[in-house]
């Protein structure tokens, strides 16, 4: 959440319960979490958090505690290697599982990164006004990748098959197929062209903007329709599928679920 930490569901979202215990702050904001094995990771406004028991117990990941900003960070992980970007300071690795960590903002010209996407062997970062950026060499020197952007306001990435999605902040929605080499905008379908998550279930893409609701796509990106029936809040910062349902987080208006492919929400 936007600052009161991290709530955990056993019931399929019928009930919540803050699991916070370890993290020392009253208003965290947590940017984004990702589990790796029996490791989940919390990339948080006071530095990177990791529980090894279902987030029963939270530890501060050593040398963690500067990457922080107020919208939380930004994290990958890639087995023993770790990325968390962080808005304001760019990216730091750990190869190490997160003993030690690095800097690693080279070619990276703007240092507000906003989403990071990691497929395949290649890393890519959206930032805030410089687009977008790729690692093709584990995070050493990065590259702007951004022919075909018209805006480079960069919220959200999202990798299908040999597609990636790039999800800006007035300008709609972008594909590339061939690594970001070149980008095409695809929003035919789209009444909003602000963007902030995606998630993907099958053929089927899921796209959560600033306000305008949750659009899908069936044929990779080329139309879009919009699935806000239920919504009370369309500003979807979130998109997450467990089995056949579908959960979506909003800006200030809680979680929503679908269990019928977005066709309503609850």
């Amino acid at each position: 959440t936007l600052g009161a930490g991290l709530f955990l569901s056993t019931n399929n979202g019928s009930s919540w319960t803050a699991v916070n215990n370890g993290i020392p702050y009253p208003y965290i904001t947590v940017g984004s979490i990702v589990s790796d094995g029996t490791n989940i990771f919390a990339g948080t406004s006071y530095g990177l958090y990791k529980s090894i028991n279902n987030g029963t117990n939270w530890s501060l990941v050593p040398g963690t505690i500067n990457m922080h900003s107020s919208n939380g960070s930004h994290v990958v992980v890639n087995g023993s290697t770790i990325f968390v970007g962080v808005w304001g300071s760019g990216m730091y690795r750990s190869t190490n599982n997160g003993n030690s960590w690095t800097t690693v903002n080279s070619g990276l010209t703007d240092l507000h990164v906003n989403t990071v996407l990691l497929n395949g062997s290649d890393i890519y970062v959206g930032t805030e006004g410089g687009g977008i950026f790729r690692s093709t060499n584990n995070g050493n020197n990065w590259t702007a990748v951004n022919n075909g952007l018209s805006n480079y306001y960069i919220y959200a990435l999202i990798a299908s098959g040999s597609n990636i999605f790039a999800g800006t902040f007035g300008g709609g929605v972008f594909r590339s197929s061939n690594g970001g080499g070149n980008w095409t905008a695809v929003n035919n379908g789209l009444t909003y062209l602000a963007f902030a998550s995606f998630s993907i279930d099958g053929s089927n893409i899921f796209a959560g903007s600033f306000g305008g609701g949750i659009y899908v796509s069936t044929n990779n990106g080329d139309i879009w329709t919009e699935i806000s029936n239920g919504l009370t809040n369309e500003d979807i910062r979130a998109i997450s599928i467990t089995g056949s349902d579908i959960f979506a987080g909003s800006e200030g208006g809680g979680v929503f679920k679908s269990e019928n492919q977005g066709t309503s929400w609850i």
